[in-house]
């Protein structure tokens, strides 16, 4: 696997989280809320098609689950947001109360918002350095945490490190998925 290769499918996730929290950003300002609505699931936003389609592969990886809690965590708060924009209330003198605590939750939403994609963005940055440091020549670094058996040996037997079992499939998905991203091993 080439640096330049990975470097390009995190700058591209690092681009497709951008844009949208551009468009966020837009919306709190009383952008057009079409723009963002289309993306409240988790899975409908550019970055969430790349983490389950494209970066599947680095499942495995530690940073990978922090990155999927954090981009979970964004969603849910601009689920919130989106809601409490689309109240409408009525601007005169009866509802300022109302309109004043409608602006705070939208804030304190928005807050959550960038809290969340500061810590996906940092957990996207060591997932980045995982995915680097690791060898593709030697597919073993990227099983070290599981007892691999071997071809020859079907007794699957669990090492003394105490280390979980990976089945032949799971190896096998693995080198797949790398092999659909990077090209051959």
């Amino acid at each position: 696997m080439k640096k330049e290769a990975i470097n390009q499918l995190f700058n591209t996730a690092q681009f497709y989280h951008t844009d949208l929290m551009t468009h966020i950003s837009n919306l709190v300002q009383g952008g057009d809320l079409e723009a963002v609505s289309q993306h409240v699931a988790k899975t409908d936003c550019q970055f969430g098609k790349w983490l389950y389609t494209d970066a599947i592969t680095f499942k495995k990886f530690l940073s990978y689950n922090k990155v999927e809690h954090y981009h979970n965590n964004l969603h849910d708060s601009l689920l919130k947001l989106i809601l409490q924009i689309k109240k409408k209330i009525p601007n005169n003198i009866f509802n300022r109360k109302k309109k004043k605590k409608q602006q705070e939750y939208i804030q304190v939403y928005y807050q959550q918002i960038q809290n969340a994609s500061f810590d996906m963005l940092k957990a996207l940055n060591n997932l980045e350095n995982e995915v680097l440091n690791f060898e593709i020549s030697n597919t073993n670094s990227l099983f070290a945490n599981y007892n691999i058996p071997s071809e020859d040996n079907s007794t699957n037997k669990k090492a003394k490190t105490g280390k979980k079992k990976m089945t032949k499939e799971e190896r096998e998905d693995i080198k797949e998925g790398i092999k659909r991203i990077f090209g051959e091993i």
